[in-house]
């Protein structure tokens, strides 16, 4: 009984804990909160790390972001895997990697999900059928635990074949496990909820309260800025970091393209806002673009962005907004950019302040 709670309770974190929400635009039956939250760092021995000049950047040395070429990143890594679409990078982070395309070769991204995050098989316990969780895998299809997480990818019918054919609003989501040591926190956190579940003062708990439990006494979520995958987008709280880090490289098999950073934003988990579609309009983007504006901690007083701009989102789940780390499984942070033209004048560094009084998300009405 009481592995058969923790299986139960193991898949709540994976449709609960999720790093963005879903588009909607591939399969309307699909949730938003169908995507595990959980992730790790991703340490690649491919040949894509360590083939052709490197992007990063050294704190000695100023780059030349117009220089950048990851191009041939994304082609090695296509070799390796064919759900491979783009390369992402931001200077002095650990987000220089390649990003999955999750309708690429799916018709569901239902289906994506399940090869890489949401990984199950049903097994037999004690008489008892029970969904047994497996290992993760990586962009390349590398096992890398049961606990962590995979690699940054992009959500929805997302187009970037040429300038021209990028999509309205790029749409990439990543994950923020919220400890250092996902493998051996989370195991501990879900142990003693496992030993708790049936005794009489925690028996009749929901799931959802078994699961602020979870994150808020056993495991102890925090945003680490230097955590793994997307928790290093936690950098854009600090303002130097902000100021000395305007921009974003996406990468395609044929180009390189830069997007300016103009928001840094905390947003409700809401169809309304849509920067988890990659498969929306002009106008609908533009709405977005003009939404993550207005809840944005930081304000880009140099920066103006206009209705035929295209827009890259980066989302991950916070867990430090809200005093109950549940409660911030519900909302996301959310760093956009507007795409510069190719001969775009790039500077070190961009003018910011604080918004005084960012439009704060609100959490969705309790049924």
């Amino acid at each position: 009984m009481c592995k058969k709670i923790f299986s139960i309770i193991l898949s709540l974190s994976c449709v609960l804990s999720l790093a963005a929400c879903s588009g909607g635009e591939s399969s309307s039956s699909e949730s938003m909160s169908s995507i595990s939250s959980s992730s790790s760092s991703v340490s690649s021995s491919s040949s894509v790390s360590s083939s052709s000049a490197s992007s990063s950047s050294s704190e000695s040395e100023k780059l030349d972001l117009s220089k950048v070429d990851n191009t041939k990143k994304v082609t090695d890594a296509i070799k390796i895997n064919d759900d491979v679409g783009a390369y992402l990078y931001i200077p002095d982070t650990k987000i220089d990697t390649p990003l999955l395309d999750s309708m690429k070769n799916y018709e569901k991204t239902s289906d994506f999900l399940k090869q890489y995050y949401n990984r199950f098989e049903e097994v037999v316990e004690n008489g008892e059928t029970v969904n047994k969780h497996l290992s993760n895998l990586n962009w390349a299809k590398e096992e890398i635990g049961e606990y962590t997480s995979p690699s940054p990818y992009m959500w929805g019918k997302a187009t970037y074949t040429s300038r021209e054919e990028l999509s309205p609003n790029l749409a990439v989501l990543g994950y923020n496990n919220g400890v250092l040591d996902p493998e051996k926190k989370f195991k501990e956190a879900w142990d003693a909820i496992d030993a708790i579940s049936e005794t009489e003062e925690y028996k009749n708990l929901s799931s959802a309260e078994k699961r602020s439990l979870f994150l808020n006494k056993y495991a102890k979520v925090d945003d680490y800025p230097n955590g793994p995958e997307f928790a290093q987008l936690f950098h854009y709280r600090d303002e130097d970091f902000v100021k000395s880090h305007p921009y974003i490289v996406f990468s395609t098999e044929k180009d390189n393209f830069i997007y300016e950073v103009f928001a840094v934003s905390y947003l409700e988990e809401n169809p309304e806002f849509a920067y988890f579609s990659s498969g929306i309009s002009h106008e609908k983007a533009y709405s977005m673009a003009k939404q993550a504006i207005d809840h944005s901690i930081w304000l880009y007083p140099e920066v103006e962005i206009k209705a035929d701009d295209k827009f890259i989102s980066l989302s991950t789940t916070p867990y430090t907004y809200f005093e109950n780390g549940y409660d911030n499984e519900r909302i996301r942070f959310v760093i956009t950019g507007r795409l510069l033209p190719a001969d775009a004048e790039l500077k070190e560094t961009c003018k910011v302040e604080k918004n005084p009084s960012p439009v704060a998300p609100k959490l969705p009405e309790k049924k």
